[in-house]
């Protein structure tokens, strides 16, 4: 059982999808859920945080294909546990978008709280957690998103947005350090699952963030 930071004792850890109100099946879907139940504590109940963003269009709900993982957010290994929780919203076509949040407990609201700012990413994305000693003693997240321009179809060659992101102990959030759009375009191939995107731009991701961290703030 993991131990989160912001709880003192390990925590059982699930998600729930509730795609359907079975007393009234014409309602739209529910959001996915993460909970977590510290073990030990007496009667101690259930933690839930619901898969939610703001948008210009109101509040979106991811209610589909929920994952969790619990990722060590230190960089050497040393058990500062965060959950990182998935959801989908897909209305069909062939794209869909996933939030991305990263939970910890916050004693003060005594609720899961997101570390990360609102991420939504498309199927056409990739991230990567990824720990980079010289830059942050946390790891940082990088998310590299397609930019469509016109005259492109959903999986031609694109040009990518790569945004890296590192936490900020003081504020307890991740916040952005770097932003660039690559030079070269990146084609989807049989399955977009096989994008390599961040593979390809490491080196000039490195030596992005190795000069930004050199320079006095």
């Amino acid at each position: 059982m993991p131990k989160l930071i912001g709880l003192d004792l390990p925590a059982k850890v699930w998600v729930e999808a509730v795609n359907q109100d079975l007393e009234n099946p014409s309602s739209p879907p529910k959001p996915c859920r993460l909970c977590a139940q510290p073990i030990g504590a007496p009667s101690s109940q259930p933690i839930c945080f619901s898969a939610l963003a703001a948008s210009t269009n109101g509040v979106r709900e991811f209610f589909l294909d929920p994952h969790a993982e619990v990722v060590d957010i230190s960089a050497d290994g040393s058990g500062r546990n965060a959950v990182f929780f998935t959801a989908e919203q897909y209305y069909g076509g062939s794209g869909s978008l996933n939030l991305l949040t990263l939970l910890v407990f916050s004693p003060s609201e005594k609720a899961l709280e997101s570390l990360l700012p609102p991420i939504l990413r498309s199927n056409l994305s990739e991230y990567r957690f990824w720990p980079a000693s010289e830059v942050s003693p946390y790891k940082l997240l990088t998310v590299a998103e397609f930019e469509w321009v016109d005259g492109e179809a959903h999986v031609d060659e694109h040009r990518y947005r790569v945004r890296t992101y590192a936490y900020q102990p003081a504020a307890r959030k991740y916040a952005q350090i770097d932003k660039y759009v690559t030079a070269k375009k990146y084609l989807v191939l049989d399955s977009w699952d096989e994008l390599k995107v961040l593979a390809g731009e490491e080196s000039t991701l490195r030596a992005r963030l190795k000069k930004a961290a050199s320079q006095p703030r």
